[in-house]
This record gives structure tokens, sequence and C-alpha cells, in this order.
């Protein structure tokens, strides 16, 4: 029952009928809970910029890494090393497959890459356009900025920047982003400052920890992530929680499962209620 009635007003309609999506506990019984329509639109939205951020800082920290070390050891950083690690990470990494689709034009620590006929490696989405990716040493930044950069059916505007800090046995990868897109028809302004970025030895899986702003229309967020982590190749987080907090509306925690990116479906809990089920998102493709 639950699924037909979510199916109706999938994620990214603003509401069902006037109202939130019901919630389900597996019953067909959804207890009275809602999850508010605004909560429904920003978790949307949320997930486009967040998954964007995952995929342009993970693939980046394993050559962040190197490139800290040997600047650090007073070992020679020329400009064969700087831009060779940054463009395994870009485009060998990486960012975008296959390694091809990347053209590459430096000027010092900086390169603009045009990208044509690219898949952005971590959720498997096509993406073109240009980016440009500003390199700085000691402290060792890689800062991406891009406009009109199209990430499957969505342009993308703004900045996406890692910063590899700590030490070797405690390294820390601190990522920021600031990007402006279109989700469900409203604009949205996703902002992201001193979230931590993990990547798995095996497997690629990036997971991210931190705090971030979202604007979408009329209506403003703070969405707290917790382990947040996307699989390679899937769309959608694969475990974590988004805790989501809009004022006058009941606080909503989503929790992401291994099958969410097949089926879209979650775990909510909506404030006081107990936690339930819910099809927030489109599944992917």
């Amino acid at each position: 029952m639950m699924r037909s009635v979510v199916l109706g007003c999938l994620a990214f309609l603003l509401s069902c009928g006037g109202g939130g999506v019901p919630v389900d506990s597996g019953t067909g019984d959804t207890g009275g809970a809602t999850v508010p329509p605004q909560t429904t639109a920003v978790s949307v939205a949320f997930v486009a910029g967040a998954r964007l951020a995952a995929a342009m800082s993970g693939p980046l920290v394993n050559d962040g890494r190197l490139l800290r070390r040997d600047c650090l050891m007073g070992t020679s950083c020329p400009d064969s090393t700087t831009r060779g690690r940054t463009e395994h990470g870009v485009s060998g990494g990486s960012i975008v497959t296959p390694p091809t689709c990347a053209m590459y034009s430096w000027s010092g620590l900086s390169a603009t890459v045009t990208l044509t006929g690219c898949t952005l490696e971590m959720s498997g989405t096509p993406i073109s356009g240009a980016i440009t990716v500003a390199l700085s040493l000691n402290p060792t930044v890689f800062r991406i900025t891009f406009t009109a950069l199209r990430v499957g059916t969505t342009s993308f505007d703004g900045t996406v920047s890692l910063t590899i800090g700590g030490t070797d046995l405690m390294p820390t990868q601190t990522l920021a982003a600031d990007l402006t897109y279109m989700a469900a028809g409203s604009s949205v302004h996703f902002v992201l400052t001193g979230a931590q970025v993990r990547v798995t030895a095996t497997g690629g899986a990036v997971t991210v920890d931190g705090t971030a702003m979202v604007t979408t229309g009329s209506t403003s967020a703070t969405i707290v992530m917790s382990g947040l982590t996307w699989s390679m190749g899937q769309c959608l987080p694969s475990s974590g929680t988004a805790v989501v907090t809009i004022a006058g509306t009941p606080t909503t925690t989503i929790t992401f499962l291994p099958t969410t990116s097949a089926d879209g479906i979650v775990t909510v809990q909506v404030a006081p209620f107990p936690a339930t089920m819910a099809m927030l998102f489109m599944p992917c493709a």
C-alpha cells in the first residue's frame, strides 16, 4: 500500500495532495506520521549537492595525501609531480571516467579541464563542461570551480574544495562546497564547510560527515550528515544518516539503506513518531 501511495507523489514533487509523504512501518500502518513536504523537497535537493561534493572530493584524497607527504618531507614538487597527481585524481583515480575524456590546459598549478563524453565515476552519471582545478601546497588544497557544469540533467555552478591536513598517522580530509543548481523547478543553494570526507581502501566508497546549509525556494534547512556513504556507481547513499531541521517543521532523521539506490526507500523518523519507511527519492536508473 505504502509503495503505491508514494509512487504517485515521488521525491521531486513537493507534496501528495497538498500534504506530506506518508511513512510506513512495513505493515501498511503509517501511524499518523508524514514527512513534511518542505522536508521532502529539501532532502531531494540536498542529496544532489552532497553527491557532487563527495564525487569531486573523494577521488582526490589518496593523491592529495601523497602530494602532501612528498612536499612536507622536503622532496621537490616539480610540475610533473603536482600535475601528475592532480590528473590522476581527476581522470585516473578518479572523478571522471574514462581517462581520455578529460583534456587539460595547465598554467602553473591551475588547470582548465574540458570534460567531453565523461561519466562521474562515483555515481555513474554523465558529466560534461569545463572545470578549473587549482592546487595549493602546504597545506595541500584542491579547489575545483565550474559554471554550467552539466551532471545528468542538472546544471551546477560553484566550487568544491578538499584540504589535506593532519599527520601521516592521523590524516584529515576537509571538504567544503558552495553550489547552486535547480531541483524540482526551484533554485537551490547548497553550502558545506568543515566536513570530513573518507575513502575506503577497497571499493572506493566515499563517506562524508558534516553540516550543510540548504536553501530551496523559500525553505532553508540545516542538514547534519553522519557517516553518509556512497558506494561506487550508486547515485544515492547506501548508509548513514541525514538529520533535517527546518524552522516550524518537525526534525526528520533520514537513514539510507544498502537498497536505497535501487528502490529510493529510506528509514524516516519524524519527531516524535518512531522510525518508519518511506520512498523519498527517485531510484537510480
